[in-house]
């Protein structure tokens, strides 16, 4: 190292030499630390990480609103507020069917025909036999038919049941008959027509 064959003065004053050495590079003597350069440029974004677990499935929503009834016909006519369905005799006004209409025929187990289960009534005697009639709706007209086989016995009916001439008529064993019962008094009189002596 030689000695210095010059001096240097830095932006701040420090007065620094300027040696050489044996290979004639020039060197300065170290001065303090520089400020702090400035900071790079933002690495790139990194890969994306993996997908998080899928959550637990909700509550099942509220049940919807029933829909329309289809078997309703387009072109039917008919009063559901009006008829009263359910209600006290005389709520009702009319009803009006598009449509066939259908009902239960009821086997009668004893001999009772027991009105409040509908207005078809089966049944099979083999022996002489006495009907009797309960459950007539009260103070309204009410109808009925019984289809009877007859395989034996005679028919004896409640004294309700009046016959065209007061007459009852003559039934033939092994054969079907229908008889027909109608009241408008709640039961006080049966008005009753046959079609008898069917082939089964």
């Amino acid at each position: 190292m030689t000695s210095p064959i010059l001096q240097v003065t830095t932006t701040s004053g420090q007065v620094l030499p300027v040696l050489g050495d044996a290979q004639g590079r020039v060197l300065v003597a170290g001065g303090n630390v520089g400020p702090t350069g400035p900071a790079g440029a933002t690495g790139a974004t990194g890969a994306a990480g993996t997908a998080g677990a899928t959550g637990a499935t909700g509550a099942t929503g509220a049940t919807g609103a029933a829909g329309s009834d289809a078997s309703i016909l387009a072109t039917s006519t008919y009063q559901v507020a009006a008829l009263g369905i359910g209600q006290a005799a005389g709520t009702g006004t009319e009803l009006d069917l598009a449509g066939r209409y259908a009902q239960t025929s009821i086997a009668v187990t004893a001999l009772d025909i027991d009105c409040s289960l509908g207005n078809y009534y089966t049944k099979t005697i083999t022996e002489s036999s006495t009907f009797t009639f309960s459950n007539i709706p009260a103070s309204r007209s009410y109808s009925f038919t019984l289809c009877v086989t007859h395989d034996g016995g005679t028919i004896t009916w409640p004294a309700s049941v009046k016959w065209s001439k007061d007459t009852a008529p003559i039934l033939t064993t092994y054969k079907k008959h229908k008889f027909m019962f109608v009241t408008n008094d709640g039961g006080g009189v049966f008005y009753a027509a046959a079609l008898v002596d069917f082939t089964y």
